[in-house]
């Protein structure tokens, strides 16, 4: 693969059109015709395999720092436990609802709707 190439994938795994991410690469085309390289251009094997491999690193960040997320929280919990009590009821309380472990909030609203249809002009 050549710079350009890698350029492209890049710009389409980052969310970029491919026309745009085409022409943001080097390539020159305009209108469609950049559309229609830039589709196939995305077809080609190796650009294909690059671009999945980045996606990939992508998750595998994502899915780390949410792991790490967690053990900062449990530290800090656990370290405040005996020091400050209420540093370790925060960590714990964020920990829980970045983990879904509180149940969603009722909201009971009692109010009178009136619905007016059509108009009272004479």
């Amino acid at each position: 693969m050549n710079d350009r190439q890698r350029k492209f994938a890049r710009l389409v795994v980052g969310g970029q059109a491919l026309g745009e991410a085409y022409n943001e690469a080097g390539y020159k085309a305009k209108g469609s015709s950049a559309y229609e390289c830039a589709s196939r251009l995305a077809r080609n094997v190796k650009i294909k395999e690059y671009m999945d491999s980045i996606r990939e690193k992508v998750e595998k960040k994502d899915i780390w720092s949410l792991e790490e997320r967690h053990n900062m929280l449990r530290r800090v919990s656990d370290e405040n436990e005996d020091k400050d009590p209420r540093v370790s009821i925060a960590a714990a309380d964020q920990y829980n609802k970045l983990t879904g472990g509180y149940a969603p909030e009722k909201v009971d609203i009692n109010q009178d709707i009136v619905i007016t249809i059509g108009s009272n002009s004479d």
